[in-house]
């Protein structure tokens, strides 16, 4: 019942300012306007110049119960315009709450000014009336002293009120006269912020003082003033005692006193908020130099993906112009329509994604292998109002890592496996086998007397001799087995689901078919024979090394038999001559 009735509460003349509810993680309990952030972490919720306003409203409340907090926050009328804002919190203890509320510096000022005018109207007004009705009662000499003491206090009362209001007003506040700008009197915020005391303003012209950094604009606010009778929000520029510029907001009104034309002014000090939208502007700048210089393209979107803003980088990356660019929608660039809505999910669900691996396609149609990193863009209600995106061509580096790829897995004399590559294939193969109880079998072979053609030929003849060998080997296996070079002459082949008896007979048809080749080595026919051992997995703990030796015996065994013939281990197999 209680947060239904604060989530209801509103203030102030406009009637919007509300009130909000934390507890001390901090954590949102209550906000009328940003539903989406109720339950929400705040602990790192910054303003926009980085402060984490929620965790000092926490520090406040643990020193001391209750306070004020200052930060910077957008003009709720002009998002583009940053100004000073003041919460106050307190703590609610047996709930363990922090409830807060808001207001920009500018509406208190404003309201300050608003006051203070019509105070001063009033003051005088009365100020006017009571010196009519002392004039009266004088002339008619027909009141009594107890009437006359009276109005006497009445008097006294309203100018303590305009005293009051006056000094303690927190905007500079001066009253001069119209024609040479003699102060007549001042209060302490023009002493704060100008740096002259009232008693070295007072009697001296804002010409004497030096307080005007250009004093034509002086006379041109005052002509103004004199033709109209009320000036608000002129932005002038004064100077302080010491020399300091002084940007500011003046406002005037143009009254009598004692028959003489004066001026009351109030004096906003904007010297801050200018200093901060100097520095927005310049970081603008920044951003903009290091956009498009950047090497890397850079990409802003809206809510939709509608491309806003493109770097130079990103429209030679498309191969695109700045106006073909800005006709596009991201979407449009992705191979993988699919997949670029989940990434855009995955982004509107983290806020930031660093490094993602996506295709995308050039104007051309080209396809590129690309890393983006995107993050979201808010509006201050925690809105998504766009995306910005870097995005780095990494399709060399793709075509370079399948290349030392292949060179990791190829041999490069007869572009079989290499050795590790083929063992690790065949242990794929050997755990297959075990889950679905399949045969598998393995043939070793070598070359005979293939040291023979290196000395007689040539090392040049005895690696054609290892290519042509693969060629005519891998002319009889299926695609799914696999051949490896386990290093010089020596060659190994998995069968899969290939029992011992099939495992003999492709080592038979491989044997048959190389004696049956003719090579040409430097001019002269010759005729090669290999040495063949198969074995197949028996149990589950025949694994790829037990294999391979029962294969290496087998082969061997071929040799040791006359060569140019085919073993089993364990079981002979007669060559076909």
């Amino acid at each position: 019942m209680a947060m239904n009735k604060i989530e209801g509460l509103r203030f102030g003349s406009d009637g919007n300012n509300f009130f909000w509810i934390t507890d001390k993680h901090p954590r949102m309990i209550v906000h009328p306007h940003n539903k989406e952030l109720i339950g929400t972490d705040l602990s790192d919720y910054k303003d926009a110049k980085g402060k984490r306003i929620f965790k000092d409203f926490v520090s406040v409340i643990n020193k001391q119960g209750a306070g004020w907090v200052d930060y910077h926050w957008r003009r709720k009328n002009d998002p583009n315009k940053i100004v000073p804002k003041i919460s106050y919190v307190m703590e609610f203890k047996p709930w363990g709450w922090i409830i807060g509320t808001g207001i920009y510096y500018e509406d208190v000022t404003n309201e300050m000014w608003n006051l203070t005018r019509d105070l001063i109207i009033s003051v005088l007004g009365v100020l006017f009336i009571i010196s009519g009705l002392t004039s009266y009662i004088i002339w008619r000499g027909v009141r009594s002293e107890n009437q006359r003491g009276q109005a006497e206090r009445a008097l006294t009362k309203s100018e303590d009120k305009f005293s009051k209001a006056f000094r303690t007003n927190p905007v500079w506040m001066a009253i001069s006269t119209m024609k040479d700008g003699r102060y007549l009197d001042v209060n302490d915020a023009f002493s704060r912020v100008t740096g002259f005391s009232r008693r070295e303003a007072l009697g001296l012209t804002s010409k004497e003082l030096g307080l005007w950094h250009d004093f034509s604009r002086r006379n041109e606010v005052m002509s103004k003033l004199e033709d109209q009778g009320n000036l608000h929000d002129e932005e002038v520029v004064f100077r302080s005692k010491d020399g300091r510029m002084i940007d500011a907001i003046w406002s005037a009104e143009l009254i009598e006193m004692g028959g003489e034309k004066c001026v009351v002014s109030a004096v906003r000090d904007i010297t801050a908020q200018k200093h901060i939208e100097k520095e927005l502007m310049e970081s603008e700048e920044r951003y903009r130099s290091l956009f498009e210089c950047s090497k890397d393209a850079i990409v802003t979107t809206d809510a939709r993906g509608n491309i806003l803003m493109a770097n130079q980088a990103s429209k030679m990356l498309f191969g695109l112009t700045d106006a073909e660019m800005l006709s596009k929608n991201f979407g449009e660039f992705y191979v993988d329509s699919a997949m670029g809505r989940k990434f855009l999910a995955d982004v509107n669900k983290k806020g930031f994604i660093r490094d993602f691996g996506v295709q995308l396609y050039k104007s051309d149609g080209l396809i590129m292998d690309c890393l983006m990193t995107v993050s979201s863009k808010y509006s201050p209600d925690g809105t998504i109002t766009g995306y910005e995106g870097i995005i780095r061509d990494v399709t060399p580096f793709k075509e370079l890592e399948e290349e030392l790829r292949r060179l990791a897995t190829t041999d490069s004399l007869t572009g079989l496996n290499t050795r590790r590559n083929f063992m690790e294939l065949t242990k794929n193969e050997i755990r297959r086998s075990w889950r679905y109880k399949a045969p598998l079998s393995m043939i070793m072979l070598d070359i005979d007397h293939f040291k023979n053609i290196n000395d007689t030929y040539g090392h040049s003849a005895g690696d054609l001799v290892l290519r042509e060998l693969a060629v005519r080997c891998m002319e009889q296996l299926r695609s799914t087995d696999i051949m490896g070079r386990l290093g010089g002459e020596e060659f190994a082949v998995t069968l899969v689901e290939s029992d011992s008896e099939v495992a003999a007979f492709v080592a038979e048809r491989i044997r048959k078919a190389i004696a049956e080749e003719i090579f040409s080595l430097v001019n002269e026919e010759v005729w090669i024979t290999i040495s063949i051992g198969v074995a197949t997995r028996y149990g589950t703990n025949d694994d790829i090394e037990k294999l391979l030796e029962r294969a290496d015996k087998a082969l061997y065994l071929a040799k040791a038999n006359g060569r140019n013939r085919v073993e089993v281990s364990d079981i002979k197999v007669a060559t076909v001559q």
